[in-house]
């Protein structure tokens, strides 16, 4: 226990103190002295520490007696504010950090994983996010969708019907002709913070997605959302009796391209 307490900025006389204490429930120096067999000489800075930390309160008289706080209350603040720390400090190590770009890209498996990457992504974009994905991860994605909608610009080409206020749209031409080619679904999204993700979702609930910050592959993924939006968008501006000859022609040599 003695440990413990150390490894949260405690020293072996403040420990053994505020556990004597405990055992107390209230007391002077000497009697805590006494308890923790720790000279006596020692108690009273130890205390003066243990209240300046927050683990225990003096009742401010001239021979002061002394009450613990209890465990979970001060165990909680120590919580909450290493946690409120890390939370700043991260980011700033990140932009020193040479390692940041030994570690520029990783593979992530598993279904509440990968969206949990793609929250993270979105979280820390900043003036654009590019995206295309199905109505069902755009749904699953929903709140913070609707929070970078509210901040930054946001354009989505959606492989079926989905509605975003604040978002631009594009919806693709024929979904239909997508589900013929490839058994699943696939989410890519890029952010104006150098971040990228590709995901696949196969149909049976299996995911896997590579996120990077590398230049070179996030210029990739950035590419291929871009060319993707922008043949949507040249189809839709044709006059209607030719897009189905263009869409006939572009399926045909996707066929003869693939390798299946």
């Amino acid at each position: 226990m003695i440990e413990k307490l150390n490894s949260l900025g405690l020293n072996a006389y403040e420990a053994k103190s505020y556990v004597a204490l405990l055992r107390l429930s209230a007391g002077g120096g000497y009697a805590i002295a006494k308890r923790a067999g720790i000279p006596t000489s020692k108690v009273y800075e130890a205390l003066s520490m243990l209240a300046s930390k927050g683990f225990i309160v003096s009742d401010g008289m001239k021979k002061p007696s002394y009450t613990p706080v209890p465990p979970a209350k001060v165990l909680g603040d120590i919580k909450e504010d290493i946690a409120g720390k890390i939370e700043l400090l991260v980011p700033e190590l990140e932009k020193t950090s040479l390692r940041r770009k030994e570690m520029s890209i990783q593979s992530i498996k598993g279904m509440r994983a990968v969206y949990s990457q793609f929250r993270r992504l979105f979280k820390r974009a900043e003036k654009k996010i590019l995206m295309t994905a199905w109505p069902e991860d755009l749904s699953e994605l929903s709140n913070e969708l609707k929070d970078a909608a509210g901040r930054l610009e946001l354009i989505i080409l959606a492989n079926g019907p989905f509605e975003l206020p604040g978002a631009e749209i594009f919806l693709h031409r024929r979904t239909d002709m997508l589900k013929r080619y490839i058994p699943g679904r696939w989410l890519l999204v890029v952010s104006g913070s150098g971040e990228g993700i590709a995901a696949f979702f196969d149909n049976h609930d299996h995911a896997q997605c590579i996120w990077t910050e590398d230049p070179g592959m996030y210029q990739i993924f950035h590419d291929h959302i871009l060319h993707d939006v922008s043949l949507n968008y040249v189809i839709s501006k044709l006059p209607m009796k030719q897009q189905p000859l263009v869409e006939d022609e572009l399926f045909e040599l996707r066929k003869k391209l693939s390798f299946k």
